[in-house]
């Protein structure tokens, strides 16, 4: 950048004082006397110094003033005309820049930097005839410059005129030799012009100049089948066999050859072939998997091949977190959950910068209730990833799960912490702290944290059942119990357990009747196994009289495991009365 820029300052003051000088020859002198500059001529040049300096510091402003006003004092001045529209350009000027270099061009109509920027600046306004006519000039007196057949190129295909672009790449060819760089320009050209023939020509001269390298018999042959020409895409693709059998890709294209062919066997083999090469790169196969992912929700058959190139792939990458990752998405999907949370475990031994993946792992864990892995597992993804609520909520849930409340409560508070939307994580965290608030007998938080939730679902059974439920056992806010629980039945009409749970909120209101009918309910839908149910029949029907009936249930509650503190003793007080009596 340095020598460019002491450059351009002297080109331009050398630029400014030719335009000045006016040579003179003498009879008597073979060499001409040298100019005498003025001190206006010199002061003119040190302030245009200047302008290009504040430009290269990029104070433009500053710049364009100072350029301005030189402009001004010598319009004809193509330097200061030039340098102005490089400032205008970095402006964002850019028809101002336009003229200003026109002008400069005009002054000075062979300039070399005068060309180029006008030729840049009519390819940004998308005046690709004017750019054109520039790129031709150029090309003209500076043949050797790369950059200018390109940049025709470009002009030339922006107006259509796609065979001379294509003839364009013709003269850099000759002037470079042949390369694949410009055999793919030139093949996108013809295929656009839909001259196939022309196009494999490209690629074919690449094949004959490389006999040896598969790559360009198999591009053939995939031209080919982009053609709908099977038979000779075939051809093309034994070449590149004979050229290199150990080409992973000859096999994929086979592959899909047999495949459009209708020779689904064949068509397999060779894909496992190229499956089975770790020179096939993996994102072409998680492509190919990707494919399988979406065939098999339809075709369940194909699931087995799915599988098997799964494997074949893990075989081949052993340390890739994707194919890991791939194979654990199939086994999911399977319900293979235990060799599912092998695969992702194995993706995390790799990279562990992937979130969705310990949350693939955890949902894992959390559906097999694998509660030490839960906390150990959550516990690192945090090391990870600290600002997202559902490793807080796993976390929370594992602790809780292992009775440690407390622990518990502040992995839900962190995780309430994080939430941003009123997602399932965010409902399932605001139950589990109600949920933890009671069992530290924080009642109130409880029940705040029940209310939030409700107010995210207010159709959640869970949080319905267990809210009114808690509000039963503490004996208050019973009417908003009561609604709750009529609610909560209404949702779900024969589940023994929400019934169990209105007939106790009921007997809290002393509603004993209503209660009984409700646990009757209870147990014809399958509550007479259920101890809880049992007892809380056997404390209604002791509330009506009934008390011989009350000690069956209360004993049928013992015999199916009930174990309250106070069945036992209700037993023997009722059994001991009816000795003494």
């Amino acid at each position: 950048m340095k020598l460019k820029y002491i450059f351009l300052i002297g080109f331009a003051a050398l630029t400014l004082l030719s335009c000045k000088t006016k040579q003179t020859k003498s009879t008597s002198q073979l060499v001409p006397k040298e100019h005498q500059y003025t001190k206006a001529e010199l002061e003119f040049s040190a302030r245009l110094i200047d302008a290009v300096k504040e430009k290269n510091i990029g104070n433009l402003d500053e710049a364009e003033k100072m350029l301005s006003e030189l402009h001004r004092k010598s319009p004809e001045n193509h330097a200061v005309s030039y340098q102005l529209a490089n400032v205008k350009l970095l402006q964002g000027k850019t028809i101002e820049a336009i003229s200003m270099a026109e002008l400069a061009l005009k002054e000075s109509s062979d300039n070399q930097w005068y060309l180029n920027l006008l030729g840049d600046l009519y390819m940004k306004t998308a005046e690709y005839a004017k750019a054109y006519d520039i790129w031709t000039r150029l090309l003209k007196k500076y043949p050797d410059q790369q950059e200018y057949y390109y940049n025709l190129v470009i002009s030339c295909v922006y107006q259509g005129k796609w065979e001379e672009a294509a003839k364009t790449y013709d003269l850099l060819e000759k002037k470079n030799g042949v390369s694949e760089e410009l055999a793919l320009a030139k093949q996108r050209i013809w295929l656009h012009l839909k001259k196939v023939d022309k196009a494999v020509a490209e690629i074919q001269k690449l094949a004959d100049l490389y006999p040896r390298e598969s790559r360009y018999y198999l591009m053939i042959g995939d031209l080919y089948m982009e053609q709908k020409m099977p038979e000779e895409a075939k051809k093309q693709y034994d070449k590149a066999l004979k050229a290199d059998s150990t080409n992973p890709y000859i096999y994929s294209s086979l592959a899909e050859y047999y495949r459009k062919n209708g020779e689904r066997d064949k068509s397999f083999e060779n894909l496992k072939m190229a499956f089975k090469n770790p020179k096939m790169d993996i994102d072409t196969k998680i492509k190919v998997m990707l494919s399988y992912y979406s065939i098999t929700e339809v075709h369940g058959e194909l699931l087995e091949d799915a599988f098997t190139l799964s494997k074949l792939m893990i075989d081949a990458h052993p340390q890739e977190p994707k194919a890991w990752s791939m194979y654990g998405d199939f086994l999911i999907r399977d319900k293979k959950y235990e060799e599912a949370r092998t695969a992702f475990i194995k993706v995390l031994e790799v990279d562990k910068s992937k979130y969705i993946i310990w949350e693939q792992l955890l949902m894992i864990l959390s559906y097999e209730e694998d509660i030490d892995n839960m906390l150990k597992y959550s516990t690192e993804a945090l090391d990870y990833f600290p600002s997202q609520p559902y490793l807080f909520m796993i976390k929370g849930i594992a602790h809780y799960q292992l009775g440690e409340y407390e622990n518990a409560l502040k992995a839900f508070e962190f995780g309430r912490n994080m939430l941003i939307s009123n997602d399932e994580t965010a409902l399932n965290i605001w139950i589990y702290l109600g949920e933890t608030y009671n069992k530290l007998k924080n009642y109130p938080k409880s029940d705040d944290a029940f209310d939030r939730a409700l107010r995210m679902n207010p159709k959640n059974v869970y949080i319905l059942n267990n809210y009114c439920y808690y509000l039963a056992l503490r004996n208050e806010n019973i009417d908003k119990a009561l609604e709750m629980g009529e609610r909560l039945n209404k949702l779900e009409l024969y589940n023994a357990s929400y019934q169990d749970t209105y007939g106790w909120v009921l007997y809290r209101a002393e509603r004993y009747e209503e209660a009984k009918k409700w646990l009757e309910k209870s147990i014809a839908n399958g509550g007479d196994a259920n101890p809880t149910i049992l007892e809380h029949y056997g404390d209604i029907l002791w509330k009506l009289g009934e008390v011989d009936q009350a000690v069956i249930q209360w004993e049928k509650a013992m015999e199916e495991g009930g174990f309250s503190e106070t069945l036992e003793q209700k037993i023997k007080e009722q059994k001991g009365k009816k000795v003494t009596e």
